[in-house]
């Protein structure tokens, strides 16, 4: 019901705007109706509320569209304007409210005094052009313009034009208005019109009341319209774009239409939000209560216009049942609602409950089974009965148990299984006490596992159409991890023993081992695993490496003399394996600690050679000399004549190197000396080593021949 408001009336004669009051509000206001005053019957308890709102959006699109002819404002009164003046702009107007126009807001305005409003304000007392051919929308027109009409008209020959500011907020108003003006060069015709503009809405209603046709000047052209500032988008009525036309009685309506700027919503008398939009079904109150029905228009400056309406619900005698609802268990306290004027009531009897009260309104009611039942209330007066029916749903409390599968292994997963009787659309809580992953909400089953070995409680509470479960927790042991310590004792010496002794831990005792060499023993040098099992078969696995040292090897170079009893003898002993640094002490010379010794006679060393570990070996060097060099003369031949030198001598080496080298005194330098002169003569043998003997021999002469002279002649 739309509720009259009532403004204080003010008039102010030739000054600066009048304000004026109006019982209802104007067609283009924000406005809400929510219906007429409904009664109620016990055959209909409920109702449908509807409501009405003047339709509208932002304002970067408008629609236009024909209204009753029905002008809220009279055509004359207001504050003067172009008074006895043609063709001229306004002075700039103030509006006390910002008005929205092609998506920009405005508080200002200037109006022509051809029938056109401007928010170009640069015209503002400047020349109103009269002679136009263009139709809307056309930059050649007035821009960010309504025309309503636009036409030439000549206010100083005849008739009066005035603007009111009219109304209170949300609901003021800005009215242009002609009131019998003379047409130019057809004085004899005249218009009454008048364009209003709505506060909130931002609505644009154009009223003519008479509109004549001159068409011996500017060709009759008159247009009702409006455009942006651009002059490239607009819209006009139909038939009412630039041209000669006449009309009277006719009214047009401009309403924002881009996106909707208005919502609605419905509060009950207690003010709390029940309902948005135009509608509200299906309302059945247990006595007469109010609604009340709000717009919210948002305006393009952000500012909000909240306008309300009431409508009452008058409820007459019913039966009132009370509201659908649902309910953990078995047992549900009804309630219905007793009327005043009611002579008897009482539920009806339904099959499978039981009532602790049958004609209580409030009794308590137990049922055999789950699910939804109907119980009716019925209340009987002089003007007779009437019945409702209430819907309520027994739900189950859901149960919580689930099991879990043991974990045999740390960091194995437990299967969590729900056991209960919630349904796959119930909410599942779970708590899996730290586990991965985090638990959702749903039944499962789920595969949980934890990083650290422990003791781990699971718990679940579940709940299905609002009814909750105990909690049920269920301890979990996670071992500890299996984990294998292989200490590896390997050998210093390649002639000693290596252990490994494999230590584990964690698990569940008791343990096997299985080494792959097959023994656990005896160990060489290699790399190998050992695979450790504990009671619940889980298994862990070890690699190691047997690194002893290889044996220690000699090899004995020696160095024999080159010549006997020369002491020129030597002994080398190579080493291999074992652990370097490697010591050595010679049993002739024990503080040599050399790998060499030379100077040696011949004979049997021993060295004692010993690596970084302290592993030994012992090494025999023999040195052997050669036999002692040996020199004689195989044969000689004495001189043939006393004091001739044609002696010879050949000498042999033995038991040495060959070759042997020859040097005779006489400088000779092999075997055989020749030209020797009697006497004793040495000669030097020297075999290949450098080995030397000297073996001397003698060469004899003749006895020298007597010569005796006998006689001389």
């Amino acid at each position: 019901m739309i509720k009259s408001k009532i403004y204080l009336f003010f008039v102010f004669l030739e000054i600066f705007f009048t304000i004026r009051s109006f019982a209802q509000p104007a067609p283009g206001c924000p406005y809400i109706d929510a219906g007429p005053d409904i009664t109620t019957s016990c055959s209909n308890p409920c109702v449908n509320l509807n409501a009405t709102v003047l339709q509208t959006g932002s304002t970067n699109s408008y629609t236009v569209s024909s209204i009753p002819y029905n002008p809220p404002f009279s055509f004359s009164g207001g504050t003067g304007v172009s008074v006895n003046t043609d063709d001229v702009w306004s002075d700039i107007i103030t509006l006390p409210f910002d008005f929205c126009f092609y998506g920009q807001s405005y508080n200002q305005v200037i109006v022509g005094s051809n029938g056109v409003i401007s928010f170009d304000l640069s015209n503002a007392g400047g020349y109103c052009p009269w002679s136009f051919s263009a139709s809307v929308p056309s930059s050649s027109l007035p821009t960010n313009a309504i025309f309503g009409s636009y036409l030439d008209i000549d206010p100083s020959v005849c008739g009066n034009v005035y603007y009111d500011i009219t109304g209170s907020y949300p609901c003021r108003v800005f009215v242009f208005k002609f009131s019998q003006v003379c047409y130019f060069d057809c004085t004899s015709l005249q218009t009454s019109q008048e364009v209003v503009l709505y506060e909130g809405t931002n609505v644009i209603e154009v009223y003519i009341q008479d509109h004549p046709v001159c068409s011996g000047w500017n060709s009759g052209n008159a247009v009702i319209g409006i455009q942006d500032a651009s002059g490239t988008t607009g819209i006009t009525p139909p038939g009412r774009n630039t041209g000669p036309w006449t009309t009277n009685n006719e009214a047009w309506r401009f309403t924002p239409s881009g996106t909707p700027n208005y919502t609605i919503n419905w509060y009950d008398q207690g003010g709390s939000l029940v309902g948005t939009g135009a509608s509200l079904p299906n309302i059945c109150p247990g006595s007469t209560s109010t609604y009340t029905a709000e717009v919210v228009y948002q305006n393009c400056n952000g500012s909000n216009i909240i306008t309300t309406d009431d409508v009452t619900i008058f409820v007459n005698f019913a039966s009132n049942a009370g509201p659908d609802d649902e309910v953990c268990g078995l047992t549900y306290d009804l309630q219905a609602t007793l009327d005043s004027s009611a002579t008897s009531a009482q539920w009806e009897n339904t099959t499978g409950a039981t009532f602790t009260n049958q004609y209580s309104p409030t009794s308590q009611v137990t049922v055999n089974n789950y699910g939804t039942y109907s119980f009716v209330w019925t209340t009987g007066s002089i003007s007779g009965s009437c019945s409702d029916t209430v819907n309520i749903k027994f739900n189950p409390y859901p149960t919580s148990d689930f099991t879990v599968t043991p974990i045999s292994c740390f960091g194995d997963q437990t299967t969590v299984t729900y056991t209960g009787t919630g349904s796959t659309t119930a909410t599942y809580y779970w708590n899996f006490d730290g586990g991965n992953p985090v638990p959702d909400s749903t039944q499962g089953p789920h595969q949980v596992s934890w990083n650290t070995a422990g003791t781990y409680d699971l718990s679940l509470w579940v709940e299905e159409n609002g009814c909750s479960s105990n909690t049920t927790t269920i301890s979990i042991v996670n071992p500890p991890q299996l984990i294998n310590n292989v200490i590896v004792d390997t050998a210093a010496c390649n002639n000693s023993n290596t252990t490994v002794t494999n230590n584990s831990s964690g698990g569940t005792t008791p343990y096997t081992y299985t080494w792959s060499n097959g023994t656990g023993s005896g160990f060489t040098n290699g790399t190998y695993y050992v695979t450790t099992t504990d009671a619940n078969g889980c298994t862990d696995v070890d690699t190691f490496t047997i690194n002893v040292p290889n044996a220690l090897v000699s090899v004995p170079y020696p160095t024999d003399l080159q010549c006997y009893h020369d002491n020129s003898g030597s002994g080398y002993v190579s080493v291999t394996g074992g652990t370097p640094p490697y010591t050595y002490s010679w049993s002739n010379n024990p503080s040599l600690n050399d790998s060499i010794q030379g100077g040696l006679a011949a004979g049997i060393y021993t060295v004692s050679i010993t690596d970084d570990n302290n592993c030994q070996i012992i090494q025999d060097i023999t040195i052997n000399e050669p036999s002692q060099i040996q020199a004689q003369i195989t044969g000689t031949t004495n001189v043939t004549c006393v004091g001739a030198c044609d002696g010879t001598a050949t000498a042999l080496g033995t038991q040495a190197t060959p070759p042997y080298t020859y040097s005779w005194d006489n400088g000779d330098t092999v075997a055989s000396a020749s030209g020797l002169c009697a006497g004793t003569h040495t000669v030097t043998v020297t075999d290949t080593n450098g080995c030397a003997t000297s073996v001397s021999t003698t060469i004899s002469e003749p006895q020298g021949v007597g010569v005796t002279i006998i006689a001389s002649t």
